[in-house]
């Protein structure tokens, strides 16, 4: 018997002003106020500081070497499995193990920036510094279990809005905490008096240390996410292996020859950043910019942009992934170069589509000229779900490769 059916309609895509709704969800707003708490402690030992010493007559190549401080944020690799896998006594039956390790870190953070409010790099560079390394070490160990909570606290459909939620949140704080202290320091500074004046600079950065209270009534009205089921090793050695070589395996075995690639844009990615970032404060003070000029121009232009694109980015992935739609990318290639035709088409796939389906998505919605001009077709997609449709245009006689993104 003839089958008489019509092909099921593909599904209209999402539209992008409903992506919006994910960012007024909980689980989101949760994570901007958290991503604030994460921004906030980076630039207040590295770039603002730098801006702090020089004003106070500390020579360039001083705080050159201070800025060794951030190594902390690169080696967090080191102490990650053991902020992943250890509970904190009394905390952790409490609050959980996430909730545990960050309230802590926050808790540290905000008593390391009280430290360097009160002291005066003039006379005490000293415990300045080592209130510096405990902020930057705190503000390492919150990232760790900032980035589990958010792992674990939402399903794989939510990750791509809850990370650009804390992009931004992340990027808001590098304002307060770039340009907010700026500007609270030149305003707080006595009428009258130039050079470097410790009371500007005590009151800005106790400000800092009571905006960490942001991340601390989150985590305090947060609900701790489902713990996942750990088997109890049996020696230190087995636990090493699942906490420590188990990772470092797996991320091996995922990605092969391509790890070597991931590690080394990973280790120069921020390059430029660090190598110039440090100095440049030091460098606009010696140029006699005013706070108010440097925090004006430097610290905010730059993380609006930033802020825009975690925000795109993120409406983006959410109008791929809602309701089960994958992105698939097509791509048709001819040996003429003028009859070549790229489609970024979105074809967004259901997983239960009848075949018929297939071959109409792959003629109208890929847009693609089916004759003998097209030698092949590139087909990109996330997740098995496409080969049905490289099997529509295989039938209708033309080459495909499949292949999947890094």
């Amino acid at each position: 018997m003839n089958d008489t059916s019509s092909p099921t309609t593909p599904a209209a895509p999402l539209k992008w002003w409903d992506t919006l709704k994910v960012y007024g969800q909980p689980a989101s707003l949760r994570m901007l106020a958290l991503g604030f708490a994460a921004g906030l402690p980076l630039l207040l030992v590295l770039g603002t500081l730098s801006f702090r010493l020089r004003e106070a007559g500390i020579d360039r190549s001083t705080i050159g070497h201070l800025s060794w401080v951030g190594l902390a944020y690169g080696f967090k690799w080191v102490w990650a499995p053991l902020v992943d896998r250890l509970p904190l006594p009394v905390l952790t039956p409490w609050l959980g193990r996430r909730r545990s390790w960050l309230l802590v870190s926050q808790l540290a953070i905000m008593a390391g920036l009280a430290g360097m409010a009160w002291q005066d790099p003039r006379t005490g560079l000293t415990p300045l510094v080592v209130c510096a390394l405990l902020v930057a070490f705190a503000s390492a160990t919150q990232d760790i279990a900032l980035d589990a909570f958010r792992i674990e606290s939402a399903d794989a459909r939510l990750q791509a809005a809850l990370a650009a939620s804390y992009q931004t949140g992340y990027r808001l704080a590098m304002i307060w905490a770039g340009a907010g202290v700026l500007w609270i320091a030149a305003h707080q500074e006595a009428i009258g008096q130039s050079g470097y004046q410790q009371l500007a600079w005590q009151a800005a950065y106790l400000v800092m240390a009571a905006s960490m209270g942001v991340g601390l009534v989150t985590v305090a009205f947060s609900r701790e996410p489902a713990p996942v089921a750990l088997a109890p090793a049996r020696n230190l050695a087995e636990w090493l292996q699942s906490a420590v070589v188990a990772p470092f395996t797996d991320f091996w075995i995922r990605h092969r020859w391509h790890a070597v690639l991931v590690l080394a844009l990973i280790a120069v990615y921020r390059i430029s950043d660090v190598v110039m970032g440090i100095m440049a404060n030091p460098f606009y003070v010696d140029m006699g910019y005013t706070k108010e000029e440097v925090a004006a121009v430097t610290k905010v232009y730059g993380v609006v942009m930033t802020l825009l694109g975690a925000f795109i980015g993120g409406v983006h992935r959410m109008a791929a992934a809602l309701d089960g739609k994958i992105e698939l990318v097509a791509g048709a290639f001819s040996s003429d170069p003028e009859k070549s035709k790229l489609s970024g088409q979105d074809l967004f796939l259901k997983p239960d589509r009848v075949y018929a389906s297939y071959l109409e998505m792959a003629k109208a919605e890929a847009k693609l000229p089916l004759d003998e001009r097209i030698d092949f077709v590139s087909i990109v997609a996330r997740n098995d779900l496409h080969y049905p449709v490289a099997k529509a245009f295989l039938e209708v006689g033309i080459h495909v490769i499949c292949e999947k993104p890094l």
